[in-house]
């Protein structure tokens, strides 16, 4: 049994990191397209982060470009953002069911 504990400890330890790497590029983004109100956005998505999913990933990369400014960066860049949310809500969802 403590065995199994161990090994539960550690998963969450390894999806923790995954998470907090996601996170940590999302910052990285920000920073590189000189958005302001980085630790907003970032408080924003750790509070609704729990309800991050298909349906909702849209209205979170909305609401992280305009809490950051960053609404009129190039559609390239836009992109670099969304790809982030994606991965992030992919990593939530593969936590969710393990």
């Amino acid at each position: 049994m403590e065995s199994l504990l161990n090994l539960n400890r550690e998963t969450h330890k390894v999806h923790h990191k995954k998470l907090t790497d996601q996170l940590d590029g999302i910052s990285k983004w920000i920073q590189s397209v000189g958005g302001s109100n980085e630790s907003e956005a970032l408080t924003f998505l750790d509070k609704y982060l729990v309800h991050l999913n298909d349906n909702t990933k849209k209205s979170m990369f909305e609401h992280i470009l305009d809490l950051t400014g960053t609404r009129l960066q190039d559609v390239n860049k836009q992109n670099d953002l969304i790809k982030l949310i994606d991965e992030l809500c992919r990593l939530k969802q593969q936590i969710k069911f393990i």
